[in-house]
């Protein structure tokens, strides 16, 4: 009641601070009350009160909806991350295991895969006879 009796003019409203909502709905609550206790018209501040209200309970709505929206978006790219390394992962191997099998044919079956044969140009021998020192 203390905060009523101080606040019996309008002018003293210009000097509080109306910054945030909670300050605003507490000092529409005090108004209402002074409203109510000199028998005014009170509808406009219910309206007030109700707009404050709303305010408040869409704000929240909203971090609640962005906070589900960020958690989805995080949940789509680790799905993507997860989806990529195992492709990568899964043809690794299979170039690894395609790798295996070509030299382990390459090596049991030599006709399907032949081995490169080096030759080696080689001079015919030329052969002296021996001369008999005597």
């Amino acid at each position: 009641m203390n905060e009523i009796q101080q606040l019996e003019t309008w002018q003293a409203w210009d000097e509080i601070n109306l910054s945030t909502p909670e300050l605003r709905q507490q000092h529409l609550e005090i108004l209402l009350c002074q409203k109510l206790k000199n028998g005014e018209d009170i509808s406009q501040c219910l309206q007030a009160l109700e707009h404050l209200k709303n305010q408040k309970v869409e704000h929240k709505l909203s971090e609640i909806y962005i906070k589900k929206v960020r958690n989805k978006y995080r949940l789509e790219i680790l799905e993507k991350v997860g989806v990529i390394a195992m492709v990568v992962f899964i043809a690794f191997t299979c170039s690894l295991a395609a790798f295996h099998i070509v030299n382990s044919s390459s090596s049991n079956n030599p006709t399907i895969f032949p081995k490169k044969q080096t030759t080696v140009n080689k001079l015919p021998k030329t052969i002296k006879p021996i001369e008999k020192l005597d």
